[in-house]
C-alpha cells in the first residue's frame, strides 16, 4: 500500500477505522473474559446449590427406619440425587474414616480430601478436574458423621489394614460430599449472562468517533485538500514565488508559511542538485571510463547474485560480452564443484552485509565461455545503494604468473636437485655410490611424476654393452633381465644406440624385456652424454600414461649432463691417479715448476738421478743443478723458447749433489690454463749419460768405419755366395725328395699289378707243363683239354688286365715325373694333371681315411707348366696327410677345386684337417719353418710352392685356417686357354 498518494483525508479516515476495529477487538475481549467468569461463578452457584440441597435433604430425613440401614440419610440421599441429575451433574459420598463401602475416593479425590480437611472454615473444594478424559466442574464439601450414622458400618478403620473398637471422635472422621457438574451443560445460552454495561460503552464510543470524523473532516481535512489542491495547481505551474493568496484558515497559516519557505527551499535544492546530477552523471562518466579501460576485470552483482556491471576487461578475460551477460547470474563464471560454497558464502555475505574476505585478494578458480577453467585473482568489496546490497570484484588472470611461479618452483626445487648432485660429487666417494645417491635425489624431486625406482647404467668400453651399476626400488626379475643390455635392446638400448632420449608412456612393443605380472609404466631413458661420447644411460619409471612434459625432459637431460661430469670427473681422477703413479714410477725424471723457475714437483727418479731429496728441490731453482760447463746461450734458448708457449727439447749437462757430472736429454714444455695463460713448466728428463759415453765410443769407431765396412762387406757377400749355392742345393734336394716319394709311391703302387700278372703266368706255365706232360704220355682226355685252356685263359686275362693297369701307371708317373723334372710349357688338361698327381700319391692316401673330390671341368685346358702345378698339389696333399690328419688316423677329405676367371686360373685348395694357429700360418710360406720336425719335415715345402706360384707362374697363393677348422689355399696365375 503506497500511502505518499493518498490524499490526507482518506489516510485520517482509515486511521480513525482502524482505531475503531481494535477498540472494537478490545470490547470483544473484555466481553469473552467477563462471560467467562460469569460461568465460572455460575458453576459455583449451582455446585453450592446442590451442595445445600443434599445436605438439607439429609437433614429432613429420620433416622430412625427400624434398623434399614438402606434408608439411612445418607444412602437415601445418594441415590436420590445420582437418580435424578445424573445427566447434568453426578454426587458422590466419599469416606475415608470411616470407610464408605458404596464410594471409595479415587487418588485424586482422596488429595482433595486431605486439602479440605487441613483448610480452616469454611472448608470447601471448588475446581475443575479431569476424569477418564472429561472435564468437570467439582466441589465438595466434609462430613462429619454422627454417632447415629455410624450404625450403618460394622467395622471402623483408623489405619488401612488395622481395626480399632468403639466409635472416634467426630473430628476424626474422614468423609466429603463430592459434585461433579458437565460444563458444556451449563455453558448453553440459558445460562448466559449478558452485561448492558459493556453494550451501552461500545455504542457510545462509535459515536464518539463518528462525531470525531465529522468535525476534524470539516475543520480540517476541507480546508487541507483545498490548499494542497492549490499548491499542486502552484507546483504543476512550476512557479518560484511564495503561495501567499492562498485561502486557509488561520490554524493552517504557518503550515502555509513552512511550505512557503520549503518552496524556497526546494528551490535552492533543486538547483542543488541539478548541479550535483550533472557531477555525479560526470563521476559516472568517468568512473565507465575508468572501468571500461581497465586492465582487469571489474564486475559487480547485486543481493540476488545477478551481474549489474561487466567492463572490457570481463569481455577479454571470461569471454562473454556485455549485452549477453547482464542479469544473468554470477554462477556462470563459477567451477560446478565450487558452487556450494560460492552460494553459502554469498548468502552469508547477502545477510551480513561483509564478504569473508574482504580487502584480501583470493586466488580462485574462474570458467571461460568455451568452458576451460581459469586461474584469476579477486580482491572483493560490498556498498549498498537505495538499499540494495551490491557486491563488486576485481579479477586478474594470473595463470601466466601462476605458470611462472610454478616454473619458479621447479627451477628452484631443480636447482636444489642439482646443488644436491653436485655436493654428492664433491664428496669421497666411490663412483657407484654418488651414482646411487644421485639416483635417488633424482627419484626425490617432487614435480616430477615419477615412481620411485629407476637404475643407471654405464657402458662398458670393452664389451660395448650396457651394464646396470646402481639401481632403487626393482623387482628382482628386472634386476636380473636388464643386468646387462645390448645396444639397441629396448628403451635403454636404444636410446644409447641413437644417443637421445627416449620417452614411453606405456609398455609397448620397443619394451622387449617384458615378463609376466609386469605393472604397467612408462620410462624416460635418458643418454648420459659427454660431447659426443656416451658413457651411460639414465632408466626412471613413469605412472602409466603419463604425458610427455617437455620440462621434465629438458631437467632430465640437464641432469644428465651432470652426472657425465661426475663420471667423466671420476675418470678424470682415476687418470691423474694412473698419471701420477705413472710420474711416480716413471724411469725418467720428471719436474715442474711455476713460472719463475721454482720446483713444486719432483718425482723420485729426478731425486735418485740428482741424489737430492724431494725436500731438497722443492722450493728451489733448477739452477741447483748446473754444470757450468754448458753455454749460457743455450739457457737463453731454452727460457725464450718455453716463455714463447714453445717445446724445448735439448740436452744437458748437469752436476748431482755429490758433483759427479751427467748427461740429460730434456723436454720442457708449458702448462697452460684454460684462457691460454701459461700456468707452469713441465720437464721430462731422462739420464743419457751411458748413452753418450757409448757416443763417445761410436765416434772412435766411425773413423775406422770405412775399412770395417769394406772388410765386412766383403765377408758378407762370400756369405751370399755361400748361402745361394746351398739353397739352390736345398731346392734341388727338394725336388728330388718329392720325386723320390713319388717313385717310392709308384714302385709300391706298380709292384701288384705286376705280381698278380706273374701269378697269372704261373698257372698258365704250370697248366702248359701238366698238358705237355699229359700229350708226351698220349693220356690227354678232352675234358682235361677243356679244363686246361679254360684255366689258361683265365690267367691269361687277369696277367693282362695287371699289366694294362701297370703301363697306365707308368705312363702316369712318366707324365708326372716329367712334369716336375722339367720345365716343359705346353698344353694340358687341368683335371688330367690333378688326377696324375693324386693316382701317384695313392699308396699313401689309402692308408687314411682321406677322401679326395676334385671339382673341375674335364674339358678345361690350359697353356701353362704342368709340372710346376703338381709339385704345389704334390707339397699340399703331402702337408695335409703328414701334419692335418696325424691324430688318430681321423676321417677326413680334400677338395680341389679349378676354374677360368678373367683370364685367370683359380686353384682353391682346401682340407677339414686339424688347421694352424695365427702365429704358425703367418710363418707358413717362410723358408726352414716346419712344426713337424720330429716328421721329418724340412721347411721347404710351402716356400717352394710359394716361389713357384709369384715367380713362375706369376700369380699369387694366400693361406686361412684357424685351429679345427682346416686349411684352404688360394692360387691364382695368368694363363691362355
Amino acid at each position: 500500500m503506497d500511502w505518499s498518494s493518498m490524499s490526507l483525508a482518506t489516510q485520517l479516515l482509515r486511521w480513525i477505522v482502524a482505531f475503531g476495529v481494535i477498540a472494537f477487538a478490545c470490547c470483544a475481549l473484555l466481553f469473552a473474559y467477563y462471560q467467562n467468569l460469569d460461568r465460572q461463578r455460575l458453576l459455583q452457584v449451582q455446585a453450592s446449590q446442590i451442595l445445600d440441597l443434599v445436605f438439607q435433604h439429609r437433614a429432613a430425613q429420620s433416622v430412625d427406619n427400624g434398623g434399614d440401614r438402606a434408608a439411612s440419610p445418607w444412602c437415601l440421599a445418594t441415590k436420590h440425587f445420582n437418580a435424578v441429575t445424573q445427566s447434568a451433574y453426578t454426587v458422590k459420598d466419599l469416606s475415608l474414616h470411616p470407610r464408605n463401602p458404596l464410594n471409595f475416593p479415587t487418588d485424586s479425590e482422596r488429595e482433595q480430601m486431605a486439602t479440605l480437611i487441613g483448610q480452616t472454615f469454611p472448608q470447601i473444594f471448588q475446581g475443575r478436574v479431569i476424569i477418564e478424559g472429561k472435564e468437570w466442574f467439582a466441589a465438595a464439601r466434609p462430613i462429619h458423621y454422627s454417632p447415629v450414622c455410624l450404625g450403618c458400618h460394622s467395622t471402623i478403620k483408623t489405619i488401612i489394614g488395622k481395626t480399632e473398637p468403639g466409635p472416634p471422635s467426630g473430628g476424626s472422621v474422614l468423609a466429603a460430599t463430592f459434585v461433579y457438574l458437565d460444563p458444556v451443560f451449563f455453558s448453553e445460552t440459558s445460562f448466559l449472562f449478558i452485561n448492558t454495561t459493556h453494550v451501552a460503552l461500545g455504542g457510545w464510543l462509535s459515536m464518539v468517533g463518528l462525531f470525531l470524523w465529522l468535525a476534524v473532516k470539516r475543520q480540517v481535512l476541507q480546508p487541507l485538500t483545498a490548499s494542497t489542491r492549490a499548491l499542486k495547481h502552484h507546483v504543476a505551474a512550476q512557479k518560484r514565488q511564495p503561495v501567499l493568496d492562498i485561502q486557509v484558515p488561520d490554524e493552517l497559516e504557518p503550515w502555509l508559511r513552512a511550505i512557503n519557505q520549503l518552496g524556497a527551499d526546494l528551490q535552492q535544492a533543486e538547483f542543488s542538485l541539478n548541479a550535483g546530477m550533472k557531477e555525479l552523471e560526470e563521476e559516472e562518466n568517468r568512473f565507465r571510463a575508468l572501468t571500461q579501460s581497465a586492465m582487469d576485470a571489474i564486475i559487480s552483482a547485486n543481493e540476488e547474485g545477478l551481474i549489474v556491471s561487466w567492463n572490457r576487461g570481463a569481455e577479454k578475460l571470461f569471454g562473454y560480452q556485455e549485452k549477453e551477460i547482464i542479469g544473468k547470474s554470477v554462477t556462470l563464471l563459477i567451477p560446478a564443484k565450487k558452487l556450494p560454497a560460492h552460494l553459502n558464502g554469498y548468502a552469508t555475505a547477502v545477510a551480513s552485509g561483509v564478504t569473508r574476505h574482504r580487502g584480501e585478494p583470493l586466488e580462485i578458480q574462474g570458467v571461460h565461455k568455451n568452458g576451460h577453467l581459469l586461474a584469476v585473482e579477486i580482491s572483493l568489496t560490498t556498498w549498498s545503494i537505495s538499499n540494495q546490497r551490491q557486491f563488486s570484484a576485481i579479477i586478474r588472470d594470473i595463470g601466466k604468473r601462476k605458470k611462472n611461479a610454478e616454473k619458479n618452483h621447479r627451477d628452484f626445487m631443480s636447482r636444489v636437485a642439482l646443488n644436491n648432485i653436485l655436493e654428492v660429487a664433491l664428496k669421497p666417494l666411490s663412483l657407484n655410490e654418488k651414482l646411487a645417491k644421485s639416483l635417488q635425489v633424482i627419484l626425490a624431486v617432487p614435480w616430477l611424476s615419477l615412481q620411485y625406482k629407476g637404475a643407471i647404467f654405464l657402458l662398458n668400453p670393452k664389451s660395448g654393452k650396457l651394464d646396470m651399476v646402481v639401481e632403487h626400488g626393482l623387482s628382482e626379475q628386472l634386476k636380473e633381465r636388464c643386468q646387462v643390455i645390448s645396444m639397441g635392446q629396448c628403451l635403454c638400448g636404444l636410446a644409447a644406440s641413437t644417443q637421445r632420449l627416449v620417452f614411453s608412456a606405456q609398455v609397448d612393443a620397443s619394451h622387449t624385456v617384458q615378463f609376466e605380472g609386469m605393472p604397467p609404466h612408462g620410462h624416460y631413458c635418458v643418454p648420459i652424454l659427454l660431447d659426443d661420447r656416451l658413457l651411460g644411460v639414465v632408466n626412471l619409471y613413469l605412472q602409466g600414461g603419463h604425458l610427455r612434459d617437455p620440462e621434465e625432459i629438458r631437467f632430465l637431460e640437464t641432469v644428465a649432463q651432470t652426472l657425465a661430469g661426475i663420471i667423466d670427473q671420476k675418470i678424470t681422477e682415476r687418470k691423474l691417479r694412473y698419471l701420477s703413479q705413472a710420474m711416480e714410477q716413471s724411469p725418467v725424471s720428471v719436474v715442474i715448476t711455476d713460472t719463475q723457475g721454482q720446483i713444486e714437483y719432483v718425482n723420485p727418479t729426478c731425486c735418485r738421478v740428482s741424489g737430492y731429496e724431494s725436500h731438497e728441490l722443492l722450493g728451489m731453482n733448477p739452477r741447483l743443478l748446473k754444470s757450468e760447463e754448458m753455454p749460457a746461450s743455450i739457457y737463453k734458448s731454452l727460457w725464450d723458447t718455453i716463455l714463447a708457449g714453445k717445446v724445448w727439447r735439448g740436452e744437458l749437462l748437469n752436476r748431482k749433489k755429490n758433483g759427479e757430472l751427467f748427461w740429460e736429454d730434456s723436454s720442457i714444455s708449458p702448462i697452460r690454463f684454460e684462457n691460454g695463460e701459461i700456468r707452469l713448466f713441465l720437464a721430462v728428463k731422462e739420464d743419457i749419460t751411458q748413452r753418450k759415453k757409448l757416443e763417445n765410443d761410436l765416434a772412435e769407431l766411425l773413423s775406422t768405419l770405412d775399412d770395417r765396412v769394406m772388410e765386412r762387406t766383403q765377408e758378407l757377400h762370400a756369405k751370399i755366395d755361400e748361402l745361394q749355392q746351398t739353397r739352390n742345393e736345398l731346392v734341388k734336394s727338394e725336388k728330388m725328395a718329392s720325386l723320390g716319394r713319388l717313385v717310392a709311391g709308384f714302385a709300391h703302387e706298380i709292384n701288384t699289378p705286376i705280381g698278380v700278372a706273374v701269378t697269372g703266368f704261373s698257372l698258365v706255365g704250370e697248366a702248359l707243363r701238366s698238358m705237355e706232360k699229359l700229350l708226351q704220355q698220349d693220356e690227354v682226355k678232352e675234358e682235361e683239354l677243356h679244363e686246361t685252356m679254360a684255366t689258361v685263359r683265365e690267367a691269361s686275362e687277369l696277367a693282362l688286365a695287371n699289366i694294362t693297369r701297370a703301363g697306365k701307371l707308368v705312363a702316369s708317373f712318366k707324365r708326372t715325373s716329367v712334369n716336375q723334372s722339367s720345365d716343359i710349357h705346353r698344353l694340358f688338361h687341368v683335371r688330367e694333371c690333378i688326377e696324375d698327381v693324386i693316382r701317384s700319391l695313392h699308396n699313401k692316401i689309402k692308408k687314411t681315411r682321406v677322401t679326395t673330390h676334385v671339382h673341375v671341368d674335364p674339358n678345361l685346358k690350359i697353356l701353362g707348366w704342368p709340372g710346376a702345378l703338381e709339385q704345389i698339389l704334390t707339397n699340399f696333399i703331402i702337408n695335409s696327410l703328414t701334419y692335418g690328419y696325424r691324430n688318430d688316423n681321423p676321417v677326413g677329405q680334400i677338395i680341389i677345386s679349378a676354374k677360368i676367371k678373367d683370364r685367370k686360373m683359380i686353384l682353391n685348395y682346401s682340407d677339414d684337417g686339424v688347421g694352424m694357429e695365427e702365429s704358425v700360418r703367418n710363418l707358413a710360406f717362410e723358408p726352414f719353418f716346419t712344426t713337424g720336425r720330429n716328421l721329418g719335415g724340412s721347411g721347404l715345402g710351402l716356400y717352394l710352392c710359394y716361389n713357384i706360384v709369384t715367380s713362375k707362374l706369376n700369380g699369387t697363393i694366400s693361406c686361412e685356417s684357424e685351429p679345427g677348422q682346416g686349411v684352404r689355399f688360394y692360387i691364382s696365375f695368368p694363363v691362355q686357354e
